[in-house]
């Protein structure tokens, strides 16, 4: 991505311990570290994140710890919305390793608006650290209550994970 075409402005900056405040429907962000560059169109942030987390009350019921997330995220502007790309992530909690590629459409006047195209591969983890991905705000807490009662123990060989679909309609079950 050539972002030195910019007309208004350019940011180009390393971060250590990056924090936001959660904030409408985006997350807060604790702890993150890795390299952004971005202007008014376009931008990319390459992560290299060591004990961090991230709430997420419109998606988790409670905050999501990150040992190590590792990758490249992409982002720009599409005629009427923005996409944003993340072809491979590297994710760790604990001993739970995760291996994962995303693709937001964000478009309102589509006749599709947002979507989602995501896919994550789990491998050689504890299950009771599985359990904090699976406990999602749009479930009923019955239904989380449910899977949070099933799994107690074990070891997760592995296990895929996709979502496809349109955000409104998320969870697809």
């Amino acid at each position: 991505i050539n972002l030195n075409n910019s007309k208004h402005f350019l940011i180009d900056a390393s971060v250590t311990n990056f924090n936001t405040n959660q904030w409408n429907s985006y997350p807060a962000l604790n702890g993150f570290d890795g390299h952004v560059t971005f202007n008014e169109n376009r931008g990319m942030a390459a992560l290299e994140t060591r004990d961090a987390s991230t709430l997420w009350p419109n998606l988790f019921r409670s905050g999501i710890d990150i040992d190590k997330l590792t990758g490249t995220i992409a982002w720009g502007k599409t005629g009427q919305g923005w996409l944003i790309v993340g072809p491979a992530l590297f994710g760790q909690h604990g001993d739970l390793k995760m291996l994962g590629r995303v693709k937001i459409v964000l478009d309102r006047q589509s006749k599709f608006g947002d979507f989602v195209d995501a896919g994550i591969e789990f491998a050689e983890g504890d299950l009771e650290g599985l359990r904090q991905y699976l406990n999602l705000n749009r479930i009923s807490p019955k239904t989380a209550d449910h899977i949070n009662q099933i799994i107690q123990a074990g070891r997760l060989n592995s296990a895929s994970l996709l979502l496809f679909g349109r955000v409104k309609q998320f969870p697809y079950i």
